[in-house]
Order: structure tokens, then C-alpha cells, then sequence
């Protein structure tokens, strides 16, 4: 089974790894962890370096979580809707665990996009804080789609 991770920001992707260590994988999964970059603010290899640290970061502890994946990572320069469309695509992911996104104009709009796209499975992981603000409830499940 190949798993793309698609992660933005740090307070998200713990919620996601979390998540992905926790998930019972079938034998031989292949789980790759992903940012793009978004050209509009892609200042040359700066922003690269920092993200690919972060990326780093994610890979060793997903690793030492799940021993039986392989864990690799990727950075692409695209816009994050239409990279993580590439990568399933070329990739064939069976399934996209992403967070829920950004808290700003459009919050959700990239993991609303790609949950509508994809052709995979998608899990979008919600932070505590912003379910509990659309329910009232506290603790919510990810949301399954696909």
C-alpha cells in the first residue's frame, strides 16, 4: 500500500504522523511525506533547505514509529493542490493522509480540493481545537473520504 502524507506546517503534521504511526498498515507500505513549495513564494533555496529539514524531521520519527515502512520524503515547487495530484498520479498512492490546512482565508481549501480530485482514498486530519469549534465536541475521528 503507498501512502502520500502531504504536510504544510508543524502544528499540523504532528496531528498526521500521529495518526499515520498509529494506523494498522498492511505489511510492505510505503508511506511518502510531502511539501510543496508554492511558486508564488518560493525564495530560492532557503525555503528549501528549512522544509527539506522539516521533512527530515518527519521521516526519522515516522521511521522509528513504524519500523515495517519504508519512509521516504519529497519537496516539489508547485502549487499544493495540483503537486499532491502529480504525485498520486506518477506514484499510484492508494490513499492521502493530509491535515486540514491553513487557518486563513480559505481554511481547508487545498484537503476540499483534493479530497474532490483524487482518485485515492483521502483522510483529512482536523486539529481538536477547530472540530470542536464546528461541533462543539472535543474529540473527533479524521474524516474519511473516498
Amino acid at each position: 500500500m503507498k501512502i502520500l502524507v502531504p504536510v504544510e506546517q508543524e502544528s499540523d503534521a504532528k496531528l498526521i504522523i500521529d495518526f499515520v504511526a498509529n494506523y494498522r498498515w498492511p505489511p510492505q507500505t510505503k508511506i511518502k511525506i510531502f511539501h510543496a513549495i508554492d511558486p508564488a513564494h518560493h525564495s530560492a533555496d532557503e525555503r528549501e533547505i528549512q522544509v527539506q529539514a522539516f521533512l527530515m524531521r518527519l521521516q526519522k520519527k515516522l521511521q522509528s514509529l513504524i519500523r515495517a515502512a519504508e519512509v521516504t520524503q519529497m519537496i516539489l515547487c508547485d502549487w499544493p493542490v495540483h503537486g499532491i495530484m502529480q504525485v498520486v498520479a506518477a506514484w499510484k498512492a492508494d490513499m492521502i493522509v493530509m491535515g486540514y490546512g491553513r487557518r486563513g482565508y480559505d481554511p481547508g481549501s487545498v484537503s476540499k480540493s483534493v479530497a474532490s480530485q483524487a482518485a485515492c482514498s483521502v483522510v483529512i486530519i482536523r486539529p481538536p481545537t477547530h472540530a470542536a469549534a464546528v461541533t462543539g465536541e472535543e474529540d473527533l475521528e479524521p474524516v474519511f473520504m473516498g
